[in-house]
C-alpha cells in the first residue's frame, strides 16, 4: 500500500490515453480483464482504473503499472 498526503498542492498529471495511443493500437493487459480504451487515463507507465475513496483535499485512485502489471 502506499500513501501520499497533499496539503497544499494540486497537481494534475494525468492525460487521455489518445494523446497516446489510438483505440485500434490498444491492448489487453495481463488476463484480459482491463482494456485501455479512450475513457482510461494515464499517468507515465500507469493508467488510472478507477477512484477507491475521496476525501476533502485528494482522492485515492486504482490504477495498474503497464509493465509490470502490478495493481497500486
Amino acid at each position: 500500500n502506499y500513501s501520499i498526503n497533499f496539503k497544499s498542492q494540486s497537481i494534475n498529471m494525468v492525460h487521455d490515453i489518445n494523446n497516446t495511443a489510438t483505440p485500434d493500437k490498444a491492448s489487453t493487459i495481463g488476463t484480459g480483464d482491463i482494456s485501455l480504451d479512450e475513457k482510461r487515463k494515464k499517468v507515465g507507465n500507469y493508467v488510472i482504473l478507477k477512484t477507491i475513496g475521496e476525501g476533502s483535499f485528494a482522492k485515492v485512485r486504482l490504477g495498474i503499472h503497464l509493465i509490470t502489471e502490478m495493481k497500486v
